[in-house]
């Protein structure tokens, strides 16, 4: 068997991806089989000619999001000017998962469409033996089973906030989760998040962290229902995995709530167990027909609810919204600043988007309006007294090339 190292493209944006698919690589056998991490494209090239240099099967392999999608057709442009055929270049993530076609168009050999945990191990095995997969768009068979794979790796020393719920019933038509991960949803139980924390506390990592699409959704069948017993035993057993001087952070980024999962229970436990005293919550919209027409399942109502739950706890609420969202009229402008100004005396703070089309959802193929002059001044009015901010620029450029 030939040793196969595999190079990942490490990012800001795709740590997190990354921690959990070497988590799942230490299944295979250390002895020829390494990966490496490349910060940059000449870490990438350099790193991958190194591999080749010890006669090594190279894998370069490059996780991203619609945001980055010209940056890394023009990695795999780098790639394949350097090296051509001799390395095995792959892609994964929600823009490959979404476009496989596509990113096969811009380069790259194989794409990974959704969850990879079971999939690239078993790639990586049949490069090893010299077998090449039929078809180069490789998908799992089944959905991953959480527990089966740790969302991080001791291995390789890459760590990142604990995935502890995937899937989400809802399917908005703006969001790529459900259409990659599935409406149902999985939790890892208690004790394998338990066991991970405890391991990064032994390294004197004391700031924990958690990702799931709405946290005070954890242990519910169906997503939609709360189970506060499984939301308190898991926050009870954080709490004490952390030990004295670790500190929990639930509900804050990389995680969000549903504003109608906002409720004096959920609060109460938040601020029993977490250490945040701010609240992610995702609104997208002002306007109860856009709110209906995404399928969010809540109307603006229960926005407004949510923030004043948490002002009457002392919880900072920090909302989310989408702006330049297809279809969106001049009433539902309205309507989406009006709500704003009546969240801003609650103490909120707006996490402000640009809507971008992103491929494997019902809005892949809407072309994105322009935001308004009103719109701009606003957000911008906002963003220079500190009450909004967020990547809506870089969004909006984004979407309109």
């Amino acid at each position: 068997m030939k040793p196969v190292t595999l190079v990942f493209l490490s990012a800001r944006e795709n740590i997190y991806s990354l921690a959990a698919l070497s988590g799942a690589l230490e299944s295979l056998p250390a002895e020829g089989f390494s990966v490496r991490f490349a910060q940059d494209v000449p870490s990438l090239l350099f790193e991958t000619a190194a591999a080749l240099a010890a006669g090594e099967t190279a894998v370069a392999a490059l996780s991203f999001s619609t945001l980055s999608a010209p940056a890394a057709a023009s990695a795999a442009a780098a790639l394949d000017e350097t090296f051509g055929k001799k390395v095995v270049l792959i892609a994964g993530g929600p823009h490959p998962s979404g476009d496989p076609g596509g990113t096969l168009e811009a380069g790259f050999d194989f794409v990974f469409r959704g969850e990879a945990e079971a999939t690239l191990p078993a790639f990586v095995r049949s490069l090893a033996r010299g077998d090449i997969p039929d078809g180069r768009v490789i998908t799992a068979s089944s959905p991953a089973d959480l527990d089966s794979f740790p969302p991080g790796s001791l291995r390789w020393g890459r760590f990142s906030p604990v995935e502890i719920t995937r899937g989400c019933p809802y399917a908005c038509a703006y969001c790529q989760t459900s259409f990659l991960f599935g409406a149902g949803q999985r939790h890892r139980s208690v004790g394998k998040i338990r066991s991970w924390l405890e391991a990064m506390s032994a390294l004197e990592m004391r700031d924990h962290r958690f990702i799931s699409p709405d946290a005070f959704s954890y242990g519910s069948p169906d997503g939609k229902r709360l189970n506060l017993t499984a939301l308190e035993n898991l926050l009870r057993s954080a709490r004490e995995a952390a030990g004295p001087g670790g500190r929990i952070f639930f509900g804050s980024f990389p995680s969000e709530v549903r504003p109608d999962h906002v409720t004096p229970e959920t609060l109460m436990l938040l601020k029993a167990y977490a250490d945040n005293r701010a609240l992610v919550i995702g609104a997208q919209t002002g306007s109860d027909r856009l709110l209906e027409k995404l399928g969010r399942g809540h109307d603006a109502g229960a926005v407004l609810r949510a923030a004043r739950l948490c002002a009457a706890s002392g919880i900072k609420p920090v909302v989310d919204f989408i702006f330049g969202l297809p279809d969106e009229t001049p009433a539902d402008e309205k309507a989406t600043i009006s709500l704003i100004e009546a969240l801003l005396p609650l103490g909120a703070k707006i996490h402000a988007h640009s809507f971008m089309p992103l491929p494997g959802t019902p809005l892949a193929a809407s072309e994105p309006p322009p935001i308004t002059p009103r719109t701009r001044k606003f957000i911008g009015s906002l963003s220079s007294t500190g009450r909004a901010f967020g990547p809506w620029e870089n969004q909006e450029r984004a979407a309109r090339t």
